[in-house]
């Protein structure tokens, strides 16, 4: 613990959702790869699905709206989720999942706010006709960006800093960091732009 309060600093523990659903989608090989952190999300989630691993994955968020917030774990950097590396793979998923709206988005990811992967993604949502008042994630470069499950303080948090974008939904989670003050405005993206964000050039 002193390494850590040495290292990052206090935590900042997240206030309970009381709008309205949580909902958590594992996006990533943790019931095979890392079984107490997926013991761990199932417990402190009920609501939880499976996308990879979990049977049927079509109609997931149909439920889902403007009061409700959407975790989603996984794997990830900067450039992309493990297994949704494009903002279009992971656009793919939405779609699939039939979200339409959502109060938050929030990505329980590392480092995957550092650079505009985010700001790509929630601009093709509401081009695509996917609304939402915030979407978040880590953004802090290195360790300090990494998001940490401590299965012995029950406990699911980043030592640093939020991105949080603002969407086409304007409202405050009033209790919460999800507050208009505290995010960037998202405008939805122009149907002919190309896409700018590509870690590989063959995509």
């Amino acid at each position: 613990m002193w390494d850590f309060l040495r290292l990052f600093g206090r935590r900042n523990i997240p206030a309970v959702w009381k709008q309205g659903k949580v909902r958590c989608i594992i996006l990533d090989d943790l019931k095979y790869t890392q079984p107490d952190n997926y013991a761990f999300i199932r417990k402190k989630y009920p609501d939880y699905r499976d996308a990879l691993f979990g049977g049927v994955s079509r109609g997931l968020c149909a439920d889902l709206n403007e009061n409700d917030k959407l975790i989603i774990v996984s794997h990830s950097s900067e450039f992309g989720l493990r297994y949704a590396l494009r903002t279009d793979d992971f656009l793919h998923y939405l779609k699939l999942w039939n979200l339409k709206r959502i109060g938050v988005l929030k990505f329980h990811c590392c480092n995957i706010g550092e650079r505009d992967w985010l700001n790509i993604l929630g601009a093709k949502m509401l081009r695509d006709g996917i609304s939402f008042s915030y979407i978040s994630g880590p953004c802090s470069p290195g360790k300090k960006g990494h998001y940490y499950h401590n299965i012995h303080e029950g406990l699911t948090y980043t030592p640093g800093k939020y991105k949080i974008l603002k969407g086409n939904i304007p409202r405050d989670f009033t209790g919460t960091r999800y507050v208009r003050k505290n995010g960037i405005q998202v405008f939805p993206r122009d149907p002919n732009k190309p896409n700018l964000f590509r870690p590989f050039t063959n995509n």
